[in-house]
């Protein structure tokens, strides 16, 4: 009897530790577990658009403001010649260029699109080989088909000096042989590299925080030269106009100059035959970044965001890493 007693009071005691350690497992199994914090636990919203984060909302509207720029261009046309959508281009469409001031189509219409002042019939350049000039051609396709392309235009004496998306080309033609150009069947359209193809539709549009910047009739620029053309003459025809050459480099055979110039000296400058591109250099401010995609993934796939955290934006400068929900890289619901 003393036996059993024993034996039912060793079952018992045993039943009630095994109940305890059942009772323990809720906070490691069955329960709630310990996991990152949900989607909907996170505050951060989609109230500034581009960074995601109301804390930080508060701390751009901090940011002081930037100011607006004088209104410059006087022209009658330009400097937005339209965009490919707007303008119901094929995307697909050969003869289409795509230069510093927007999309083109390379036909007989186009020139009637740009202001007087920055279109040319030819713009003939003075130089040590004689007088020449630079001209945009759309090869044939047979011409595509049949090799080299730059084999086949050195074989008729022309130089190449740069590609122009989608097919077109630059060339750089003897005064000599430009009639031979223009009424060559090489190509289904030839047309001058009109001044108003190098100006970047945004110079002297962009609002700066530095207020003396801003409202300066000085624009501080970016000019890039053809493929060998010489720097000397380039520097010396741009202080001719006034122009303070800052800095100046050569990469290749293509010259790359950092320009101070009164805003009504731009389209003269733009009118050199040496320059291929001009576009305003943008405002810096140190220590201004948000870090590489790579460590800040943000909120598009629920990452952890430690630059938004530590309170460091990007100064207000959008950056995409993806498409947001409607597939635009511009969504407010978009990447960081």
């Amino acid at each position: 009897m003393q036996r059993s007693l024993m034996l039912g009071f060793r079952v018992t005691l045993l039943g009630l530790v095994i109940f305890g350690l059942v009772a323990s497992l809720p906070a490691f199994g069955v329960g709630t577990p310990m996991q990152k914090k949900s989607a909907s636990d996170d505050v951060r919203g989609d109230v500034e658009g581009n960074d995601g984060s109301i804390e930080m909302g508060a701390r751009k509207a901090a940011l002081p403001p930037k100011h607006q720029r004088t209104e410059w261009w006087t022209l009658e046309k330009g400097p937005y010649y339209g965009v490919m959508g707007q303008e119901g281009l094929d995307p697909n469409d050969r003869a289409l260029i795509h230069s510093r001031a927007g999309t083109f189509r390379l036909d007989s219409s186009l020139a009637e699109r740009l202001p007087g002042q920055l279109r040319r019939d030819l713009n003939l350049i003075g130089g040590q080989g004689g007088a020449y000039a630079y001209l945009v051609a759309l090869p044939t396709e047979d011409m595509y088909r049949q090799g080299s392309l730059r084999k086949q235009l050195e074989a008729q004496g022309l130089e190449l000096v740069d590609f122009l998306p989608k097919e077109a080309i630059v060339l750089r033609v003897k005064a000599q042989d430009i009639r031979r150009v223009l009424d060559s069947n090489l190509f289904d359209h030839v047309e001058p590299y009109h001044p108003a193809f190098k100006i970047e539709p945004l110079l002297g549009r962009v609002a700066f925080w530095d207020k003396d910047r801003a409202e300066s009739e000085v624009f501080n620029l970016r000019v890039v030269s053809h493929r060998g053309e010489d720097l000397e003459r380039l520097t010396a025809r741009i202080e001719r106009l006034g122009g303070i050459v800052l800095h100046q480099v050569v990469i290749g055979d293509r010259a790359f100059l950092e320009v101070d110039l009164h805003f009504s000296r731009v389209f003269d400058l733009a009118g050199i035959g040496a320059v291929a591109s001009i576009e305003e250099r943008r405002e810096y401010r140190v220590l201004n970044t948000v870090g590489p995609s790579i460590m800040q993934t943000g909120r598009w796939n629920r990452g952890i965001t430690p630059f938004f955290d530590a309170g460091i934006d990007g100064g207000g400068d959008t950056r995409c890493v993806g498409p947001g929900p409607d597939g635009n890289l511009t969504s407010g619901a978009s990447g960081d």
